[in-house]
């Protein structure tokens, strides 16, 4: 409990330190991809932004995501979190969404098949 407990307070200190460090930047062109629910997601600018790549059969990534959901509830203005699933064999739109229902949290899934990220 005490290492999860540290490592969520390392995450995120360290992802609220990133804003620091960010230089003034053209904005990103607008993305095609789409998260589980077929909205249009977006990059924006002011926040800094943590993109996690995984796969909903992957021990240590069910267990990631539930870190993350703790530094959501922490920050949930400061950070955008993405969770991408990368294996198009094993996810589906129906199995990710009940990854997200099961393990994630209130933020933007999205299933990688034929985009570019």
């Amino acid at each position: 409990m005490k290492k999860r407990i540290s490592f969520t307070a390392i995450m995120t200190v360290l992802l609220i330190g990133l804003t620091a460090c960010g230089a003034e930047s053209d904005t990103a062109n607008e993305s095609k991809v789409q998260d589980i629910q077929g909205n249009p997601v977006s990059l924006p600018n002011e926040k800094p932004t943590l993109i996690y790549f995984m796969a909903t059969w992957c021990p240590s990534c069910i267990y990631n995501e539930e870190i993350f959901k703790e530094i959501h509830q922490l920050n949930p203005n400061d950070v955008q979190l993405i969770t991408v699933s990368l294996d198009p064999n094993t996810d589906t739109k129906e199995s990710f969404a009940k990854f997200k229902q099961d393990y994630g949290g209130d933020w933007t899934h999205v299933l990688k098949i034929g985009v570019e990220l």
